[in-house]
């Protein structure tokens, strides 16, 4: 439910201490009620991870049906509701915009900006974390970056990866796809894209280079 509702943002320090949380232990701390005082709801952030805990005020112990799939009653739906509320309100208050979080991904976007002056387009409301650069002159794409699956790239280890997906000459891509660092465009037609992993198995200057390619490829189709 936490990771749902913070997934791609990052805490703003300053703006947590506006709306009253406390700095403690290396993070920031917050206390709160909950249900006209029925409860107090403590909400902790913390190396980018947001914890909380839910206390019955008059029993002193932890209340926990709120967090329990399948919990049902109308007591625990409004705990829930509440809940969720006040997280929700610190998410929208405190935290900013953070889809791309690796940090060739950044050094990626910072590049085309001030290279190309294009800024990511976020095309699809049902695809948060797909965003494409298009040139200015013709609208074609040069490149999309995508947060996915490492297991629709066909690797193991489960969890989430960062991705781009460049023109490319298709003899380079020939010669270039290895499957961990290189592999076919992905969504894009594997013959003239090739996607590349952003977690620094590629050097960073190399990545710009490519990204400087794609955008001449892009004009000439």
């Amino acid at each position: 439910m936490i990771r749902d509702i913070f997934k791609f943002k990052k805490a703003n320090a300053q703006k947590l201490k506006e709306y009253g949380f406390s700095a403690t232990d290396g993070g920031y701390s917050l206390r709160t009620s909950v249900l006209n005082g029925l409860f107090e709801m403590r909400v902790s952030v913390k190396d980018g991870e947001v914890g909380t805990m839910l206390t019955d005020c008059e029993s002193g112990e932890e209340y926990r049906l709120h967090l329990i799939e399948g919990s049902n009653g109308e007591f625990v739906g409004k705990v829930k509701a509440e809940y969720e509320a006040v997280l929700s309100d610190i998410r929208d208050k405190c935290f900013d915009e953070e889809i791309f979080k690796n940090a060739q991904s950044k050094q990626v976007i910072q590049y085309i900006e001030n290279r190309y002056g294009d800024r990511l387009e976020f095309l699809w409301e049902s695809s948060p974390s797909t965003a494409v650069w298009r040139r200015t002159d013709n609208r074609k794409w040069y490149g999309a970056i995508f947060v996915l699956q490492r297991s629709k790239l066909g690797l193991s280890g489960g969890g989430e990866t960062e991705i781009i997906d460049l023109r490319a000459d298709p003899t380079a891509i020939e010669s270039l796809v290895d499957n961990v660092s290189y592999f076919r465009g992905y969504h894009m037609n594997k013959k003239s894209w090739i996607t590349i992993m952003l977690d620094g198995s590629i050097p960073t200057q190399t990545v710009f280079d490519r990204i400087d390619e794609s955008y001449l490829l892009a004009l000439k189709k």
